[in-house]
């Protein structure tokens, strides 16, 4: 009767996950020490290998069922009770001193999962301010450019180059002036960052009004070609890498 009562629990169990036979095999240590000592047998025969809080959870109710089924035979052994009594006390403590272990290994995983998590949304809030300030500068830059071809210093040098006629010194220093007050003193800033010339200032002070190349080439008196030179090497000045005039022209307009 006790073997098909034992059988019985075996198949009935055998459907249940590890964790689960072991609080079946918990809850009978009391009660049932035989049956508790069966499943627990059936899983270490079936699971060689335990996780630490699952090995620590095994050997407490293994240790639990063996005093149980050993008191039942020995029931006045007091010294015997006594120490399977301390035994089990330590058992208890080092189980849960196991389970504040995995509590605080999972507090700081999920401590660093908010980190990251936090840093991911600084660097993507970063990423788009700084997209809306270039977004901005771009607009703004827009403007000025707009408000430069539109001045009436520019208006005038078109006129000269209509005429194919030089501007004097004086008509430089007034279109000169005009760019810096509308961009931020854009040729003391070029001439604080580089060291140019007077036709290379110049060339860049007409690509900032938006005139074309054959255009300043009748300003400056110089040829179309000595122009598309002089932009080819301001480019290579001021970013220290090759590359072409209309590539001089885009950092200009965004200077």
């Amino acid at each position: 009767m006790r073997g098909a009562f034992l059988a019985f629990l075996l198949v009935s169990c055998s459907d249940h996950s590890f964790r689960e036979k072991l609080v079946l095999a918990d809850s009978l240590s009391a009660t049932n020490a035989d049956s508790s000592l069966v499943i627990l047998n059936e899983l270490r025969a079936n699971s060689p290998s335990l996780k630490e809080s699952d090995r620590l959870y095994f050997d407490l109710i293994w240790h639990r069922a063996r005093t149980e089924n050993y008191l039942r035979n020995a029931p006045n052994d007091t010294l015997l009770r006594a120490l399977l009594q301390e035994q089990e006390r330590i058992l208890t403590a080092s189980s849960r001193r196991s389970g504040r272990v995995v509590a605080t290994l999972v507090a700081v995983l999920l401590g660093l999962l908010l980190v990251v998590g936090m840093s991911a949304f600084r660097f993507a809030l970063r990423r788009e301010e700084r997209e809306l300030d270039r977004q901005r500068q771009a607009l703004f830059a827009g403007k000025r450019v707009s408000q430069i071809a539109a001045s009436p210093e520019t208006m005038a040098m078109r006129r000269l180059c209509s005429a194919a006629q030089l501007p004097t010194d004086d008509d430089w220093v007034r279109f000169q002036t005009m760019i810096d007050s509308l961009s931020d003193g854009f040729s003391h800033r070029l001439l604080s960052a580089h060291k140019l010339s007077e036709q290379e200032l110049r060339v860049c002070l007409l690509i900032k009004a938006q005139f074309k190349p054959s255009e300043m080439a009748l300003l400056t008196a110089h040829s179309k070609e000595a122009i598309t030179s002089t932009r080819r090497r301001l480019y290579k000045k001021m970013t220290g890498l090759d590359g072409t005039p209309e590539m001089l022209d885009e950092l200009i307009l965004r200077v």
